[in-house]
């Protein structure tokens, strides 16, 4: 994902217009051509509030891919219903989640509770008890999708390296049917999703 002014796709190009900032990803098809939609980034998180305009998670788009039809959801959206039942609604078959984690260890940090929106209430009791990575394995696709339904496969992968000085930190979790891999790596790696 990317943080653009305005974007839009017009004739198979990326183009950028005065307006306000969206947290967006492009999707590929497999011959490089932009598919027409963006997906843009429905729940920014608390740091993102002040700069990052949300959209409503149903605006969001599906994608009829060679392999099935591909939901795509940004960072935190992995955390909300809303973003599940636009995918259940529009018939995805599978996601695939780009996010990123700030500052080396956060996944062994303290959880304190959802960033940018509140806490529902049957999260609250982890606040404080479990890390900022057991409450992405429990909150977020790998424990959402089972509750929501529709969606059987799916990859989260978070941005390793070293960004702006900030540091980076996350679990590659695949979805794959009930079962749940998650894998971490400090370096570069590919990651396959077999549909």
């Amino acid at each position: 994902s990317i943080l653009l002014p305005n974007p839009t796709i017009e004739n198979g190009q990326l183009t950028l217009h005065d307006g306000r900032l969206y947290n967006v990803t492009a999707v590929f098809r497999p011959d490089g051509s932009l598919y027409e939609e963006l997906v843009k980034k429905a729940f920014p998180i608390g740091d993102e509030l002040s700069f990052v305009c949300p959209v409503n998670p149903a605006t969001n788009p599906v994608f009829d891919t060679p392999v099935g039809r591909m939901g795509v959801m940004v960072c935190a959206d992995s955390w909300f219903s809303a973003a599940y039942q636009n995918l259940k609604t529009k018939k995805a078959d599978f996601v695939v989640i780009p996010s990123y984690s700030m500052g080396e260890g956060a996944w062994e940090r303290t959880w304190a509770g959802y960033s940018g929106a509140p806490t529902p209430t049957e999260a609250k009791a982890d606040i404080g008890r479990i890390t900022e990575g057991q409450a992405w394995a429990k909150y977020a696709m790998a424990g959402r999708v089972a509750a929501e339904g529709g969606i059987k496969k799916g990859i989260n992968v978070f941005l390793r390296g070293n960004l702006w000085d900030l540091g980076t930190d996350g679990t590659t979790v695949v979805l794959n049917d009930s079962a749940t891999v998650t894998k971490k790596v400090s370096g570069g790696t590919l990651v396959n999703l077999w549909l």
